[in-house]
């Protein structure tokens, strides 16, 4: 499957930061715009700042932090695994929020590949490599004779990468945003999120030294603790702390699908895993993240704008010095109109992320999404982007282009954020159904002939291919079974993948590429 963005480009903050000064002490002293608060306007209509204002992170915390104690919260246990090491910050607010103290030394901290190798001046010559392995050793199965630096890195790390795995049984996630001091992500971010997410990574590399060594049950049950920490870190209350959720679900479901689809194990041994899935935490649905994260993200900057903060401009704009707008410009453009104008396009986004149909559903957002760039069309000269997000050069006249271009801007970085939760929930149906094919073999002697025969037999539910709006394309083998997903471009490939058509001789590679997602299961 070809995505817009790579998956690491999300991680990228979609702003221009300027350091350029727009306006003066004696202007930041002006009186500030006042919003008419309600729904159509501010969306919300508490909880208030200390001026008056919608405060959207408190708002934002409260929904996330309900039934939320610090017995069920993954987030407190993962802190007190890590200890200090993972926050240089010691950001008290933030652990005010979470109802703990600042992280202590722990006796067993999570070391870093780097920082175990450069402790260890006989491996400071292969330093270089560290990079490769972190990126590829979660990928495939491998041992410790072929990699010991990191076989050994692993060894050092297993008492925090217990505490992972205990901290993964909790029922729940939280982290507080303080969406005040940085719009896109949570205090202290992205330290949170991303520390946790690369110690899923740790717990996959160790997971395939496991597979790559014969220890199947021990590989098995670490990439059931990447996928949980994965499922419950989509309830960050950050669109970026959602990718790096997502991220940790794919460490869980390349491993997985790898050795489901070699490994013959019993049909004990198969039931157990796919009832581990089914009580996996539920995936936040990407309507609701748009309809309260980037909604709240875009509300609260335009209310911030509308108040003449320069912070805010300067996050979206780089604004000359001699470019004339003055922050009494601002203030009198007329944000309630542009309020009402974004609230009502996300209420249309919102019901069209809702449909059931993959096809029409994409179809919606996309014209919706381009309505909202036309708008904007005329600020920019040419087609200047950042990450595949419109950029600007021409500064903004009225409060509605101002909205246009956040509606536009948080909008367009959402939807690739969706793209890729699509095709990780692709990948985490068809590990669902290897294992009822694996289950049905286990049973019978041989796979099924049709899907529908997981359905009839073990009544197990079967889901349809998101991408087609019908069943998985599956058939038997003579090596097994073939099981894929005709995925994005919605053209069956016959089980061809991009990676097939990358192989094709250049002379003989078709315009179209292939992008099947395929599982083919031996006997």
């Amino acid at each position: 499957m070809r995505l817009s963005l790579p998956l690491t480009a999300l991680l990228i903050i979609p702003v221009l930061i300027t350091t350029s000064t727009w306006c003066s002490a004696d202007e930041a002293a002006q009186p500030k715009a006042k919003i008419p608060i309600g729904r159509e306007t501010t969306y919300l209509e508490s909880p208030l700042d200390a001026e008056g204002n919608v405060d959207y992170g408190a708002a934002l915390n409260a929904e996330c932090a309900r039934g939320v104690t610090l017995e069920n919260n993954a987030c407190v246990a993962l802190w007190r695994t890590v200890g200090p090491t993972a926050d240089p910050t010691r950001d008290d607010v933030y652990y005010r929020a979470l109802g703990i103290e600042p992280p202590e030394a722990v006796e067993h901290p999570a070391i870093d590949l780097e920082d175990f190798m450069k402790a260890n001046p006989r491996y400071i010559k292969q330093l270089d490599k560290a990079y490769d392995w972190r990126k590829d050793l979660w990928q495939k199965p491998w041992t410790g004779a072929e990699y010991p630096i990191v076989a050994e890195w692993l060894a050092a790390n297993e008492v925090p990468l217990a505490g992972v795995t205990e901290a993964s049984k909790r029922s729940r996630y939280y982290s507080p945003i303080r969406m005040r001091d940085d719009v896109l992500g949570p205090g202290p971010f992205p330290v949170a999120a991303s520390w946790f997410n690369h110690l899923s990574r740790i717990v996959a590399m160790r997971a395939m030294l496991f597979y790559g060594e014969g220890r199947h049950e021990d590989a098995l049950d670490d990439l059931a603790t990447c996928m949980r920490l994965g499922r419950l870190m989509q309830e960050d209350p950050s669109m970026l702390g959602g990718t790096w959720a997502i991220l940790s679900e794919e460490f869980a479901t390349t491993g997985l699908l790898q050795i489901v689809a070699e490994f013959a194990g019993t049909e004990a041994d198969y039931r157990a895993r796919l009832a581990e899935l089914d009580r996996l935490a539920l995936r936040v649905p990407f309507a609701r993240r748009c309809d309260k994260i980037v909604r709240y993200e875009m509300l609260d900057q335009l209310q911030r704008i509308a108040r003449g903060e320069a912070e805010a401009f300067d996050s979206e704009w780089a604004i000359p010095a001699d470019s004339g707008l003055r922050i009494q410009d601002v203030v009198r453009m007329d944000f309630e109109r542009a309020l009402r104008r974004e609230n009502r396009r996300f209420d249309t986004l919102v019901a069209e992320l809702n449909k059931p149909d993959r096809r029409a559903r994409e179809a919606l957002v996309k014209k919706s999404l381009d309505e909202a760039d036309a708008a904007v069309a005329h600020m920019r000269k040419g087609k200047a982007q950042l990450f595949g997000i419109p950029i600007p050069p021409r500064l903004p006249q009225t409060a509605q282009e101002i909205g246009d271009h956040l509606f536009v801007s948080r909008c367009r970085f959402a939807e690739s954020y969706f793209r890729h939760e699509e095709y990780a929930e692709l990948k985490f149906q068809s590990l669902r159904i290897s294992l009822g094919l694996r289950i049905y073999r286990a049973k019978y002697g041989e796979y099924p002939e049709r899907l529908t025969d997981l359905t009839d037999r073990l009544v197990m539910a079967v889901p349809t291919d998101p991408y087609a709006g019908t069943s998985f394309r599956y058939s038997r083998t003579a090596q097994g079974c073939l099981l894929y997903s005709i995925a994005d471009n919605g053209v069956d490939d016959g089980g061809r993948t991009y990676a097939d058509w990358e192989k094709e001789p250049k002379q003989s590679q078709s315009l179209h590429h292939w992008d099947d997602i395929v599982v083919r299961l031996s006997k």
